[in-house]
């Protein structure tokens, strides 16, 4: 399995190539600052799982930032610019149902 193989195992999606691009380099850039700070854990930190871990987090870092900002935008445009979200009813950071005041 390789090292795109692991990351999607992990983050239990597929990854679009673009998704992929940037998640290997922020990952590989953390890696890289790990090592450089706390070292390779006896080899641990250097094999490819551990690399993977890193892009599945990125991507998941990186979808998740996307859906706040649709939201933020999507309350922009109800005119709810300012308000408080009250109540999450789910648990998914991929369930959008999301509940506010006087929307």
């Amino acid at each position: 399995m390789n090292i795109r193989d692991l990351a999607e195992k992990y983050l239990g999606r597929k990854i679009s190539p673009i998704e992929w691009d940037a998640a290997k380099e922020a990952a590989q850039q953390k890696l890289d600052r790990i090592l450089s700070r706390e070292g390779d854990s006896d080899g641990q930190r250097l094999r490819p799982q551990y690399l993977a871990q890193l892009i599945a987090e990125a991507v998941m870092a990186s979808r998740f930032s996307s859906i706040t900002y649709e939201v933020m935008e999507f309350m922009a445009a109800l005119g709810a610019k300012e308000k408080p979200v009250n109540k999450v009813t789910s648990n998914s950071v991929w369930d959008a149902s999301i509940v506010t005041e006087n929307i």
